[in-house]
């Protein structure tokens, strides 16, 4: 039997921007014809409930992190962050303070970012804004301070009434959590702070634990009355990522509304989108962001989303605080039957939501219980310079949540799967606390394809359904490594180099992201390629033919080879920047690599199934002189020979478990010419004894390690020695 259910559009609330949105640079005097409205308009927004904001961007230098953090084994996220963001609040705070004060801005309801260049200006309503923009007008126009500027009429408007659709099955939220591996997990969120921007806080506490969680203020009367209307949307979003019922469980929550909050004289004042920022990362410290609202702009173009002054202001906060930002898609999109029928038609039309178009963003979209695309997800068709959403969550008719009756629909509750995904992961992994860069990289990494998508992306839903295991699993494979680009950089020079071996029937695949600092661009425009570093990856066979390359005017690439030999095959693969280092400072960058190779599974500590291809790196321990044992993250051990470098020492260190072996006894160093036996040798000099040492010359370490060093004897007989472990103990 088919029910009528309410679509939750991220929220119920949508931000709809649909009188003014532009950006302009002072050296074009358009700002007079900018700012000044036709008085319908203003009156038409004024009767409507309209207030406006001024998104301001200051013209000053970004400032690098001095901070810089290694990976190293005993490295302390917490601190690295308290310290890199003390140091970004110092340098931007003054000087946002000090601009403010010299533009005049004091008597006004401003918000000066912690983090980055942005002032940010609201006022209550139209009728102030009309009051004070010539005032406004005379401060701004033509300062050097000033390289940008956003005006904004917003509009709070209720979809509860709109946004009915006919479906077929629930999406019980335990069924929800088997399908993105997150059913039965050995950590729980503890130690992580998750962040919550929603237009209301919640309505009550009953799914929370006491004491894990806090609000930037308490709602109003009126706010509760609106929030129980709406159904209590921002806890049904934050019951999924945490709480008592949610993945992260012991994650501590925060929460800050992007509503009206009270000034000490009691009146009502319209809150700061960049101050619910600053509450999160500087008062909080919380590591993860989850933003399940938007905004939308009435921007003469309905096919796509653009990049506006939003997107830029979280791809700096990203960039600048390390803080993982993760964003719904929206609810825009066009629907269709199983016969390829339209039902429904948004007028938006596919448009991903603001701020989601930010490349340091994790947009997600969402799917039903049948593992298809929900066709109200938004996306991006068609366009080369954005590759949103980033990938795809269950959010279709989600229901057994405690405490709330029947289910709820919309990306909203797509995107607090991924957030309680990212909070696990960041448990057991601290590092990933400090790079962005990483968690979207194993993230995708982990993602399972669709029915019906073959390519690793498309335009409908990303690189797949997120994955909790398989990105866990990437990171316990040790299959993810970082980079830099630097302004040192130019173009053709190589970032990046791994040596990979490939499995008989084995899917390939890597996924690089790096996180781009800011960006200039015109905003209301999709065409950003021009204002960020662009990198090429390509994959060498081991005569270094390329055999794949892909170039992607985007802040992240992808390649993947099948080996459908019935041999294991040895590539190198390569990233380039390709073209000239865009913008000052350091860019963080990080590559993925997964494998599927469908006969060779295992059982993993999740007691799930999973597609993995056995690397022996996650211990190793000597067990005689000759030899030591090497152990896979599933279990799977081998034995082999020390490996040990050609010396005139007596005592020898491997260079694989680290142990001393001693070579004086001839019993296990004899002394012979290699031609003289069938001794396995490599043309270096190399050489495998009969009691199973490896002794390398200087030449074949590298070798060696990377899977690549070849050895035969005068019989004809070859022998490749594979990659054990990736650290040196030299």
């Amino acid at each position: 039997m088919k029910k009528t259910i309410i679509i939750l559009d991220l929220i119920y609330i949508l931000f709809i921007f649909n009188l003014c949105y532009f950006k302009f640079d002072f050296t074009n005097k358009v700002l007079d014809n900018i700012i000044r409205l036709s008085n319908q308009e203003l009156a038409d927004a004024f009767d409507n409930d309209y207030y406006a904001s001024v998104l301001i961007e200051l013209n000053y230098d970004k400032k690098e992190n001095s901070n810089e953090f290694y990976m190293e084994e005993n490295f302390d996220s917490d601190n690295y962050l308290r310290r890199i963001r003390k140091e970004m609040k110092d340098y931007y705070f003054l000087r946002n303070e000090n601009i403010a004060k010299k533009l005049g801005l004091l008597n006004y309801n401003y918000c000066l970012s912690y983090f980055s260049p942005y002032i940010e200006i609201v006022f209550n309503d139209v009728n102030e804004y009309n009051t004070n923009k010539g005032d406004i007008k005379k401060k701004l126009e033509n300062n050097e301070y000033i390289k940008s500027v956003v005006i904004d009429l917003v509009k709070p408007i209720s979809l509860s009434d709109d946004r009915y659709y006919e479906c077929d099955e629930d999406y019980p939220l335990e069924t929800a959590f088997s399908d993105i591996g997150v059913a039965n997990t050995q950590f729980s969120g503890d130690g992580i702070r998750i962040g919550f921007i929603d237009t209301i806080m919640p309505l009550d506490d009953d799914n929370f634990y006491p004491d894990m969680f806090d609000y930037y203020y308490q709602n109003s009367d009126d706010e509760n009355d609106e929030q129980s209307e709406m159904g209590g949307h921002c806890e049904f979003v934050a019951s999924i990522a945490g709480g008592m019922y949610g993945i992260a469980k012991d994650a501590h929550l925060y929460f800050y509304s992007t509503g009206s909050n009270l000034d000490i004289q009691g009146n009502a004042i319209q809150n700061s989108y960049i101050y619910g920022f600053n509450w999160l990362i500087d008062t909080c410290n919380v590591n993860i962001i989850n933003i399940s609202m938007y905004f939308t702009h009435d921007n003469g173009n309905s096919e796509v989303g653009v990049y506006e002054g939003y997107s830029e202001y979280c791809d700096y906060i990203v960039s600048t605080t390390k803080c993982t930002i993760i964003k719904s898609a929206g609810n825009n999109g066009n629907g269709y039957d199983e016969d390829e029928n339209l039902i429904y038609m948004r007028e938006g039309n596919n448009l991903i939501t603001a701020p989601g178009l930010g490349l340091n963003v994790i947009t997600v979209g969402s799917i039903n219980i049948e593992k298809k695309l929900s066709y109200f997800s938004s996306r991006v068709e068609g366009n080369e310079y954005t590759y949103k959403p980033d990938l795809v969550a269950p959010g279709e008719n989600i229901c057994n949540i405690p405490n709330f009756n029947g289910s709820r629909s919309g990306t909203s509750f797509s995107a607090p799967m991924v957030t309680g995904i990212v909070a696990l992961l960041m448990e057991e992994f601290p590092i990933l606390k400090a790079s962005p860069s990483i968690v979207k990289a194993v993230l995708l990494s982990g993602c399972v394809k669709l029915d019906l998508y073959d390519d690793m992306f498309d335009d409908d839903s990303g690189f797949g359904l997120v994955n909790y295991i398989n990105s866990r699993n990437c990171i316990l494979n040790q299959n993810y490594f970082t980079f830099r680009i630097t302004d040192d950089n130019e173009n053709g020079d190589i970032l990046y180099t791994s040596y990979i071996n490939i499995p008989a029937h084995t899917m390939y695949e890597a996924y690089i992201t790096w996180t781009i600092n800011t960006l200039s661009t015109d905003y209301n425009s999709t065409d950003i390629d021009a204002n960020y570093s662009k990198c090429k990856i390509s994959l060498y066979n081991v005569n270094n033919e390329c055999v794949r390359q892909k170039i992607i005017n985007s802040n992240m690439n992808y390649i993947s080879y099948y080996n459908n030999t019935d041999n294991e095959l040895f590539f190198t693969i390569k990233v380039h920047l390709n073209g000239n280092k865009v913008l000052g400072g350091i860019e963080y960058c990080a590559v993925a690599h997964s494998y599927e190779d469908l006969d060779n599974t295992f059982v993993n500590t999740l007691n799930e199934s999973i597609t993995h291809t056995h690397k022996y790196n996650y211990e190793i321990n000597s067990i005689s002189n000759t030899q030591h044992t090497s152990t896979c993250v599933c279990g799977e051990t081998v034995t082999s020979g020390h490996v040990v470098k050609n010396s005139s020492t007596n005592s020898k260190q491997c260079i694989v478990c680290g142990v001393i072996v001693n070579t004086n006894d001839d019993i296990f160093f004899p002394i012979f010419p290699t031609s003289l036996i069938n001794i396995m040798s490599s043309p270096n000099g190399s050489y495998i004894l009969p009691n199973g040492i490896i002794v390398l010359v200087e030449e074949d370490i590298d070798l060696y390690f990377n899977g690549t060093l070849k050895f035969s004897n005068n019989r004809g007989e070859i022998k490749w020695q594979k990659l054990l472990k990736l650290v040196y103990y030299l």
